[in-house]
């Protein structure tokens, strides 16, 4: 039975907010005027929100968002917004309901919290929904971070950690030792004993048998938004989490068939875990991929002996070049496709993954509107997925992988679009819906995914965090307000279900479980993201401009620095940044004014009376973004800290050029610029000559100090020991040029010490077969006077 009551109001603006608006401009019944002049507002009044975030005024106007006043109960402060008796109490019955739904849910494991189950609806068997969730359970950790309850989203990093040391098998096939499991439940051994182990999910007994790909990119996501939260690092250094790490990137880092850097998937690997035709390359799976190797970047401590964080930074700027070249679709590039060309064979093909333009469908051409776009859900040879995936497009503006306009453009394609993936609920998981003989082609006649429903054009509730987080990030909290306030109407009515079926999502989904815990969660995460913008610095990335900067424009970017949110000439762009860093805990970003010189005399100024007006001074420019910066503990003060290089109670001067190539290395790819306070005093003249002559440092040597120029010289001088001969001299003489062309030769071909004895092998096998002739004569010769 459906549970549905009046229907809801159509979509507009409350009249209490219309009248906040009055003293400002009187309200157009327009939708386009309207939208404008909310637009306008917004941008105001999100700007102010970040101003007072980053100055601590505690007073602040009515018309203002306040401080965050937390409910004894909840821990969830009321919207203000609404200024009704009726309002706030409906609100805090939502929050409150919420907040009892989300504690009911924790699971525990000898007598620690764990976790919390998918779903507590009593009214249906348990299936798989007594289990915690990998992708699960990170609103509930936001939730209890955002709260202060660090101890559970702590001891859940633990033990997956542990768990995916376990041996995984499906059959007779071992999966990769970075798999983390999709899910685990706690087993109760022996009911006496009161013993208690944990059961592991990691796709064997799944429906479908669908693999858990998600799983470890949620992990990675989660542990760095506890990292930030807490401000400590120890669980992120730990032995385990360390390792834990690697064994994902690894896994995900493995080399194959791929001809992209993206992450090839099988059907089912993610949120959407049945049969949905996004085999291949799907776009929610890139964008957590990219989250996940950005932050695995800022956690993982670099081991001195491999090259693996530089690996994941070269990933990244493929992967973010990759998705922006071939995923993003906007209203130019849907004509330009529309336009192409096929079998086109070179390397400068425009079609280069040869999509016959007949395929594209027919809804995208009224989809698209003018100004708006988003990344498409997937590229393969002769395919592109046009569908619309929520989670894929939001995760990409909180990891920084859209550009500022990007990002804009895709909440743009939001508000002009919100019949279609708003609608009576938040939000489309994907749209539009697959029906008639593409349902059955793709789903395999599924009958959970019917058209408008599950995962086929449902609307679930637990997106609703996401759509919060990026409106905020962007400062347009506007957009959050309005889903928030859709939802609010009927979430706690209808027992926090699971998803909504329907076109405009009107119906509780026909298989839905109710107090899905993630409904719950998703709820409470975005009202605190919209009562404290701060909690956005938990899952939201800085944008660095070096990810999407070309290889060669490396000493430009040295001189003028990429554009930044800050550059752009959008207010809520500019607001949205303000509010990132001081989520982040980052220094307020200041204007600063040019030092006062002494200018040539110049006419003041004058009005159209004559009299002298104050000269208007030029918009100061903005301060650079921070650039990253290299990281290595022996790097010390601008200089390598020889203690921590010593060996059997001598320096290991092995070691030291090898950090110092390695940090030469990673100022190619990002330069960063010194200071006073930061100069590098490192000459790598401390290094003694002996140390290059014991090994062969070519590699390195030709970007220190030039290994063959050393060398050479070294030849010159011992000739001119040897025969008198001076070094301009020996340019004339025959036996002395030889000798240098050997050194240099040598240089070119022994690499290394292990190259010496690859020649020397060489050299023998070029004689083997003539010792092994000799040999059969010589057995032969003493054998015959025998006869």
């Amino acid at each position: 039975m459906v549970l549905y009551a009046d229907p809801p109001p159509p979509i507009k603006p409350p009249e209490i907010k219309i009248k906040e608006l009055a003293n400002k401009s009187t309200y157009e019944s327009s939708m386009m005027e309207q939208k404008t002049r909310l637009h306008a507002i917004e941008r105001h009044r999100s700007c102010e929100v970040s101003q007072a975030i980053l100055s601590e005024v505690e007073n602040r106007h009515q018309h203002q968002t306040l401080e965050p006043i937390k409910s004894p109960i909840s821990g969830c402060s009321p919207s203000v917004e609404s200024t009704t008796d009726t309002n706030t109490v409906h609100r805090h019955t939502v929050a409150d309901a919420a907040w009892e739904a989300l504690k009911k849910s924790i699971v525990h494991f000898r007598g620690q919290p764990i976790g919390t189950v998918a779903a507590i609806d009593k009214s249906q068997g348990a299936l798989n929904y007594d289990q915690v969730f990998m992708r699960d359970f990170v609103p509930s950790a936001l939730a209890f971070l955002m709260k202060g309850e660090p101890t559970i989203v702590k001891n859940f990093l633990l033990e997956t950690a542990r768990l995916q040391l376990r041996e995984k098998m499906v059959d007779l096939f071992k999966l990769g030792q970075g798999v983390m499991p999709a899910s685990f439940k706690v087993h109760h051994c022996n009911s006496k004993h009161k013993t208690e182990s944990l059961l592991a999910d990691f796709g064997e007994t799944a429906i479908g048998r669908v693999a858990p790909v998600d799983s470890g990119l949620w992990w990675i996501i989660l542990l760095h938004a506890y990292t930030i939260w807490t401000r400590d690092n120890s669980l992120a250094e730990s032995p385990e989490c360390q390792r834990a790490m690697r064994l994902i990137l690894k896994l995900c880092l493995s080399e194959g068939f791929d001809t992209s850097p993206a992450l090839l998937c099988a059907d089912g690997c993610s949120m959407i875990d049945r049969r949905m035709g996004i085999y291949g390359y799907p776009i929610d799976i890139q964008a957590l991929f990219f989250m996940a190797l950005r932050c695995a970047v800022t956690l993982l401590k670099e081991d001195h002996n491999d090259d693996f964080v530089y690996q994941i930074s070269r990933r990244i700027k493929a992967l973010s070049y990759h998705l922006h070249s071939y995923y993003w679709l906007d209203f130019q590039r849907l004509n330009e496709i529309y336009r192409y060309k096929t079998e086109e064979y070179s390397e400068t093909a425009l079609n280069k993954f040869n999509v016959i333009p007949e395929s594209i469908p027919d809804w995208i051409f009224d989809f698209m509107p003018s100004r708006g776009g988003y990344f498409i859900g997937n590229v393969s040879p002769a395919r592109m997925d046009f569908r619309w995936f929520c989670l894929g497009n939001f995760i990409a503006i909180l990891s920084s992988l859209t550009t500022g306009e990007q990002a804009e453009a895709i909440l743009d394609l939001v508000e002009e679009r919100w019949e279609e993936l708003i609608g009576e609920m938040p939000m489309k998981v994907c749209y539009p819906a697959m029906e008639n003989q593409e349902w059955q082609i793709v789903t395999g006649c599924d009958p959970k995914n019917t058209r408008w429903s599950y995962h086929n054009g449902g609307s679930w509730p637990v997106l609703l965090w996401l759509l919060v987080a990026v409106s905020v990030k962007l400062g347009r909290p506007h957009i959050a307000r309005r889903a928030v306030e859709v939802m609010e109407k009927r979430l706690v009515k209808d027992e926090f279900p699971e998803y909504y079926d329907g076109k405009a999502g009107r119906y509780v989904g026909k298989q839905a479980r109710k107090f899905q815990t993630w409904s719950v969660a998703g709820y409470l995460v975005a009202k605190m993201l919209l009562d404290d913008p701060s909690n956005l610095r938990a899952v939201s990335l800085a944008d660095d401009c070096h990810i999407r900067s070309a290889p060669l424009s490396l000493t430009r970017r040295r001189l003028h620095p990429g554009p930044d949110l800050l550059t752009l000439s959008s207010p809520r762009l500019r607001a949205g940044l303000r509010l990132a860093r001081a989520a982040a805990g980052e220094a307020p970003v200041e204007t600063v004014e040019a030092p006062p010189s002494k200018p040539e005399a110049e006419p003041s100024p004058a009005a159209s009376n004559g009299a002298a007006v104050k000269a208007e001074k030029p918009p100061a420019a903005a301060a650079a973004p921070p650039l990253p910066k290299f990281r290595d503990s022996r790097w010390v003060n601008g200089t390598w800290d020889l203690r921590q290089f010593e060996k059997g109670g001598a320096v290991d001067w092995d070691a030291v050029i090898d950090a110092e190539a390695r940090r030469r290395k990673w100022l190619e790819d990002c330069p960063e610029a010194t200071s006073p306070d930061e100069a590098v005093v490192f000459d790598t003249s401390i290094i003694p000559w002996w140390a290059w002559m014991k090994r062969f440092h070519l590699p390195e040597a030709e970007k220190l100090n030039g290994r063959a120029a050393m060398i050479g010289f070294f030849m010159a001088y011992f000739v001119d020991s040897l025969t008198g001969v001076g070094l301009v001299d020996q340019m004339g003489n025959f036996f002395c040029k030889t000798l240098l062309f050997v050194a240099v030769a040598g240089v070119l071909l022994v690499r290394k010490n292990e190259d010496i004895e690859t020649v020397k092998k060489l050299i023998d096998e070029t004689t083997f077969y003539d010792k092994q002739w000799q040999a059969t004569w010589q057995d032969e010769s003493p054998s015959q006077p025998k006869k």
